[in-house]
């Protein structure tokens, strides 16, 4: 059986966990442009491989997973790495290269350790084009179907989408700043019950 991404309604594939260039290379190769890609950056090595990575045929997107990169960097609290600045120079080099920018999850406007607000203002400033919706979105509400919980999660974060893009540059750094305070607050409490 042959498999063509764009026969089978495929627009993109994403290559999880990789270490190296090479792995990314390869995946290229065999996909020869039928398809987009998207590395998820993972792992702590990958990184450092951003630059080469833009610079593969191919790739379409750069995404950074949170929830194993932080596993792996052995930080307690999943938004550590974005508050400890380690997606800054990350961002701004997958932004010059013309590729699309996505990282983490956002739960809904309201709700999570970090509001799905807060998570994407983050988004916002480091203009990132995607994101993964957190299972949130999913969950029951009373009164409401799944189609209806998900479409009013989905509008209230466009909602607060709309606000945050017209923010004032003062207003970014200090959102920015409480981002990262609040997520210290809790990677400490988290190493605090682990201790």
């Amino acid at each position: 059986m042959r498999v063509d991404g764009s026969d089978a309604g495929t627009d993109l594939l994403m290559l999880p966990m990789f270490r190296t260039v090479e792995e990314v290379a390869t995946l290229a190769k065999y996909v020869r442009g039928r398809v987009g890609i998207v590395p998820l950056f993972e792992t702590p090595e990958s990184l450092a491989l951003v630059g080469d990575v833009c610079a593969i045929d191919g790739v379409t997107e750069l995404y950074v997973g949170l929830n194993d990169l932080h596993l792996g960097l052995e930080m307690d609290f999943i938004f550590e790495p974005l508050a400890e600045g380690l997606l800054e120079d990350f961002a701004s080099t997958v932004k010059q290269s013309g590729k699309r920018l996505g990282f983490g999850g956002v739960a809904r406007a309201e709700e999570g350790d970090v509001s799905g607000a807060m998570v994407l203002g983050e988004h916002l400033r480091l203009a990132s084009d995607s994101v993964i919706l957190s299972r949130t979105f999913y969950r029951p509400q009373e009164g409401l179907d799944a189609d209806q919980v998900f479409v009013e999660g989905i509008r209230k974060l466009r909602k607060e989408e709309s606000r945050l893009m017209y923010r004032s540059k003062a207003a970014i750094t200090e959102d920015h700043r409480l981002f990262c305070a609040t997520v210290t607050r809790i990677a400490q409490r988290k190493r605090q019950q682990h201790a």
